[in-house]
């Protein structure tokens, strides 16, 4: 009786001994691909170094400055490189970056595409003057007026952080949507944008016009009819445009203070 049980016993046990042996070479297996994937990814570290780097799009910025301001080093794994650390890091140091792209070519060369900001005025604080471009960010400063570009007044220094919109919701909305709406014709020569009353743009032109154009409705139209009107004025004119209500314009003559309405 007891060699049966034996016998039983010994016939249960070959196929836990069968289980364990495989359970044994799959763990080999496993730490053997492991292994592998180790090796492998060492190499491809090693071989896929950056050994190249280029800047492209850059007109305001010297390219070896833009490279350092990157963070982006020869030697470094081309894969381990992230584009948003990349932009904070050159934005940071140089708001007039408004974008970048980073282009990889294997094994190791690397193109970073530089988006600049374009000007579209400039504004006057106690720390100089400041270059703002079409989404109200200022940018560059400088220690003289830029030429070319109209002075934008009525912004205080406290509302001027490099790298951001100006720090007032109404002026910058203001400025944003004339921009987009901006005279694409050379039939009126733009020196100051006065936005000292944050709901009332007034331009001020080279030939001593004076516009009011209001807040941000309708601004196309506005501009529409102010060069309608210009027709009707003397070149040599000195006046103010009114067209603050959106369908009429009301010119006054600086010389006498007469008043003439144009309607739409």
């Amino acid at each position: 009786m007891q060699k049966k049980k034996e016998h039983l016993k010994l016939v249960k046990d070959k196929p836990v001994q069968k289980k364990r042996g495989k359970k044994i070479l799959r763990s080999l297996l496993i730490f053997a691909i492991f292994i592998t994937l180790l090796l492998l990814l060492r190499e491809g570290e090693l071989y896929f170094r950056i050994t190249d780097i280029n800047v492209v799009g850059a007109c305001q910025l010297i390219e070896e400055n833009l490279v350092k301001a990157s963070g982006i080093k020869k030697g470094n794994s081309i894969f381990l490189i992230r584009e948003n650390k990349v932009f904070e890091r050159m934005t940071s140091e140089y708001p007039v970056v408004k974008d970048i792209e980073i282009c990889r070519t294997l094994p190791g060369s690397i193109v970073i595409k530089v988006l600049e900001r374009k000007p579209v005025g400039y504004i006057m604080t106690a720390d100089g003057f400041w270059m703002i471009d079409r989404e109200a960010v200022c940018f560059s400063n400088s220690g003289e007026p830029f030429e070319g570009l109209p002075l934008i007044t009525g912004i205080e220094g406290r509302m001027v952080v490099p790298g951001f919109p100006i720090i007032c919701p109404a002026r910058r909305e203001l400025l944003k949507s004339f921009f987009a709406a901006e005279i694409r014709e050379d039939w009126l020569e733009i020196v100051q944008l006065d936005l000292t009353d944050s709901y009332n743009l007034v331009l001020h032109t080279a030939e001593g016009l004076e516009i009011w154009l209001g807040n941000t409705g309708n601004l196309e139209q506005k501009l529409k009819l102010v060069k309608e009107s210009l027709l009707h004025l003397p070149e040599d004119a000195e006046a103010r445009l009114d067209v603050r209500s959106g369908n009429r314009l009301v010119v006054s003559k600086r010389e006498n203070l007469e008043e003439m309405e144009v309607d739409q």
